[in-house]
């Protein structure tokens, strides 16, 4: 095994949802935690690697902010994937 891969740190990876107010504890969102739970427990699954979850909740009935909230997460993950990407070219 390389040995930069030995003794590089864990990799933390936010996985986020967005949830309407009325599925706070719902079964929906229990999934979803449990996931996350069981992949960071099982570690032969994602190795060196724990996952966050981040939730934001909408309200149902408000599409403008559902869409906001929805455009800031996908632009988090471009901008992680693009600076990833330019850390591995190097």
């Amino acid at each position: 095994m390389n040995d930069a891969v030995k003794t590089s740190s864990p990799y933390v990876d936010n996985r986020r949802a967005i949830f309407s107010k009325s599925e706070v504890n719902s079964s929906t969102e229990l999934a979803f935690k449990y996931a996350v739970h069981t992949i960071n427990r099982d570690k032969g699954m994602l190795p060196d690697t724990t996952l966050m979850y981040d939730i934001q909740y909408v309200d149902e009935t408000d599409s403008f902010h559902a869409c906001k909230k929805g455009t800031h997460v996908l632009a988090y993950k471009i901008n992680i994937l693009t600076l990833s990407w330019l850390k591995n070219i190097r």
